[in-house]
């Protein structure tokens, strides 16, 4: 699955920064596709939520067409 992740430190510390490539919209709903497909999954809107957006791509696979 592809998502982000972040930078530690020599101490296993967050340093606020984020390893490349940064997984962001088209790749982030063709990863959540992917993992569906191999795990007999489905989506629905009533199973997603989002924080900003950034995940239009991945909302439209369970319906979201905007306000």
């Amino acid at each position: 699955m592809v998502w982000n992740h972040f930078e530690l430190d020599d101490h296993g510390l967050l340093t606020g920064g984020i390893v490349k490539p940064i997984a962001s919209g088209a790749m982030q709903a063709a990863a959540v596709q992917q993992f569906c497909a191999g795990n007999h999954g489905a989506l629905h809107p009533r199973s997603f939520r989002a924080d900003g957006d950034e995940k239009l791509d991945v909302m439209s696979l369970v319906g979201y067409r905007g306000r």
